[in-house]
């Protein structure tokens, strides 16, 4: 698999999504799926982290309902290192046309995809104090 999820770290905040070399339609639905997954195993909210290595091979025409209706509850926001060009063209239409898909943050750096994160959990901590 072209894509892999993890924990990305020992608090369980962050799914990590790291894609490698040519990936599929197949590979996007696996990784969907395994983070709804993840996701689903804790009551707490979960932030979503990609980070792009290569290039992607998918016309617009393959993304369909399934990655547009079906996202983690608890998951508001997924940040991506490094997407450009059509992946991120990619998944801003998904997260605009779609109430179900969480906000789609794009950066070139793991260091400003954690800030980010760190700054959208510090809000949600002060904000539900």
């Amino acid at each position: 698999m072209a894509i892999t999820v993890r924990w990305d770290n020992e608090e369980k905040t962050i799914v990590r999504w790291n894609f490698s070399g040519r990936w599929t339609a197949e590979d996007l639905y696996g990784a969907h799926a395994r983070t709804l997954a993840l996701a689903k195993s804790v009551d707490h909210t979960v932030y979503g982290l990609g980070a792009v290595h290569s290039p992607s091979p998918l016309p617009f025409s393959t993304i369909n309902e399934q990655l547009m209706a079906r996202w983690p509850a608890n998951m508001h926001h997924f940040v991506f290192v490094g997407a450009g060009g059509l992946v991120e063209s990619m998944f801003s239409l998904l997260s605009r046309t779609s109430p179900h898909v969480p906000r789609m943050i794009f950066v070139n750096t793991c260091a400003e995809a954690y800030e980010i994160i760190t700054q959208l959990h510090l809000k949600e901590i002060y904000v539900s104090l």
